[in-house]
């Protein structure tokens, strides 16, 4: 986190039944960190996101090994051809994949037989990278500016 702290334009990608959790990632991510963020699918990334991709901006990828795994490849290589930085979440059977040359970091995730499940194990690194990246920039996590009581009241 420390290494991306001063990263002003950070976008979360992911396709089919991941771009849930990056919507949910980018709210929790803003909601702490008071940046504006996005959340788009994979596939659209043509169609708007790649718009704002140069030297300092952050790609959050979420690609674990599913049928969608090869198309999530080729935006990849797109985000890294503007010259943008790409934190890849993706599970243990591509740790050998030639695509981890080409990202800047990754989180690997247990790989799962049931693909349905992805979900549940991907929200947890993203949610410690919010945590994370709120107190580098010494925000006051535990209460967050701006949201609603029935949020912040115990």
């Amino acid at each position: 986190v420390k290494k991306y702290s001063l990263y002003t334009k950070i976008q979360f990608l992911g396709r089919g039944i991941h771009v849930p959790v990056v919507k949910e990632a980018a709210l929790k991510f803003k909601e702490i960190t008071y940046l504006e963020t996005g959340a788009y699918p994979l596939g659209e990334l043509k169609h708007g996101p790649i718009a704002i991709i140069d030297e300092d901006t952050l790609s959050v990828v979420i690609l674990p090994s599913d049928d969608l795994f090869e198309a999530g490849v080729n935006s990849i290589e797109q985000i890294k051809s503007k010259g943008g930085k790409v934190l890849l979440i993706t599970d243990e059977s591509m740790r050998n994949h030639p695509i981890l040359k080409k990202v800047d970091d990754v989180i690997f995730i247990p790989h799962l037989t049931n693909e349905l499940l992805y979900p549940f194990l991907e929200i947890i690194p993203l949610q410690l990278f919010a945590y994370y990246f709120a107190k580098a920039l010494g925000r006051n996590i535990d209460k967050p500016r701006n949201l609603a009581k029935s949020v912040t009241v115990h």
